[in-house]
């Protein structure tokens, strides 16, 4: 639902105010491989045990900004001119990269995409990223 809460793990880099993509795979039976959500970072980050796994783990209260209807896809970030060369792309999506730098073409592609959340996103436009 917009504006759940969760605790959530988090990149050790993020601090409070920070945007997340949620990149969802998928099950082999339904492939998403897209940015369906995207959070933002509600509470300062704490390392504490990560109760998920042994040891600790970077953690944050997070609250969706907002879900898209028309998800981001992998093979849209693949084709894209800017975004094809950037290293969440060329690694597969996998880790915790930062996207701070390609934000103005995430950002016009995902409202492009979804017009209807440009309102919601403005606040997070890429005349805003310092």
């Amino acid at each position: 639902a917009k504006g759940s809460s969760y605790c959530w793990s988090v990149p050790s880099l993020a601090i409070e105010g920070d945007l997340l993509l949620y990149y969802r795979i998928g099950k082999s039976s339904e492939p998403k491989k897209c940015v369906q959500d995207i959070f933002r970072v509600a509470s300062p980050v704490s390392h504490d045990s990560a109760g998920w796994k042994p040891g600790k783990d970077y953690a944050a209260d997070i609250r969706r900004v907002c879900k898209l209807k028309a998800p981001l896809h992998f093979k849209q970030l693949q084709d894209n001119k800017v975004t094809r060369h950037a290293s969440f792309v060329r690694g597969q999506m996998q880790g915790r990269p930062r996207a701070t730098a390609y934000w103005p073409e995430l950002y016009r592609m995902i409202v492009s995409q979804n017009p209807s959340i440009e309102r919601v996103l403005r606040k997070y436009g890429p005349d805003r990223v310092t």
